[in-house]
C-alpha cells in the first residue's frame, strides 16, 4: 500500500510541477519580441513614384554629396551625374555611402545600355553590395545583368 501511495504521489506532484512550469505563449513571446523603441509612423508619399516620409534620399538626381570614394573615403566619389542619371566613370572604382546603415528598405531604380560589347566580366559586371564592412567588398552583392 505504501509503494502505491508513493507512486500515487510522485505521479501527482510531477503533474503538478510540469504544468507549473509551462509558459503560456504570451510568455514565451515576451522573451522574443522587441518593442522599444517604438517605431515611427511612416507616411507614404502623396504621388506615385515619390519617397515616403521616412526615406533618406541618396542620390537626388544633381549630385553624389552622399557618397564618397570606397578606396578612400575622404575623397568625394567620382561617377558622372547627367540629367538624373549616375554613372560609372570607368577607372574611378565603386562608390560607398557617407552614412552607414543597420535597418533599411532600399529603392534603385537600374538601367542598362541597348547595346552590350565584350564578353564576360568585360560586359559591364554591375551589382550593389548590401551590408558591405571592410572594404567595401564583404556582405551581399545583388548582380544586375
Amino acid at each position: 500500500m505504501n509503494t502505491k501511495k508513493l507512486f500515487s504521489s510522485c505521479l501527482f506532484f510531477t503533474c503538478i510541477f510540469s504544468a507549473c512550469a509551462q509558459e503560456s505563449d504570451a510568455e514565451r513571446s515576451k522573451k522574443t519580441e522587441v518593442w522599444s523603441p517604438v517605431p515611427k509612423i511612416v507616411t507614404p508619399a502623396k504621388t506615385p513614384g515619390a519617397p515616403p516620409s521616412d526615406a533618406i534620399i541618396l542620390f537626388n538626381g544633381k549630385n553624389l554629396d552622399q557618397w564618397v570614394s570606397k578606396n578612400d573615403t575622404t575623397k568625394p566619389a567620382q561617377w558622372i551625374v547627367d540629367k538624373d542619371v549616375l554613372t560609372v566613370k570607368k577607372g574611378t572604382g565603386n562608390i560607398r555611402t557617407k552614412q552607414n546603415f543597420m535597418d533599411y528598405q532600399l529603392h534603385i531604380e537600374w538601367r542598362i545600355p541597348k547595346n552590350i560589347t565584350g564578353s564576360s566580366q568585360a560586359r559591364g559586371n554591375s551589382g550593389v553590395f548590401l551590408g558591405a564592412w571592410g572594404n567595401g567588398e564583404h556582405g551581399y552583392e545583388v548582380q544586375v545583368p
